[in-house]
């Protein structure tokens, strides 16, 4: 015996939000346009100092990352792909750098706070 599903849980995919799911897809796999001031023609290998000083409180996208060792972030240099002002702009950019490079990183330039305490214990 086959029973009738309701209406609201069958969505047909030829309609408007389908257009426009696979639309959002498509561009949030599209690698950025080197044209923009984010993306950038040429890549360069730099040290963490150099990154910093160059992108001031960004996020930069690197690959090819010199590790010292396993346990803390310190590394030689790395090939910078792409720097980008919010982490969001920059999701793009590691999704396109995944598709040519094994390991990626997005990581934040500027100072690292943590949360406002609620309150202080004496």
């Amino acid at each position: 015996m086959l029973v009738d599903k309701p209406r609201r849980f069958l969505r047909k995919l030829d309609t408007r939000f389908h257009e426009r799911s696979v639309e959002i897809v498509m561009l949030a796999n599209e690698p950025p346009n080197p044209s923009t001031s984010t993306g950038m023609a040429t890549h360069e290998r730099l040290t963490w100092d150099e990154i910093c000083q160059r992108y001031p409180e960004e996020w930069v996208v690197m690959t090819e990352i010199a590790w010292v060792n396993d346990t803390d972030f310190e590394f030689g240099t790395a090939l910078v792909l792409a720097h980008h002002k919010t982490r969001k702009e920059a999701s793009p950019s590691v999704k396109a750098a995944f598709r040519q490079y094994d390991e990626v990183g997005s990581f934040w330039t500027g100072k690292i706070e943590g949360p406002v305490p609620r309150f202080i214990a004496p």
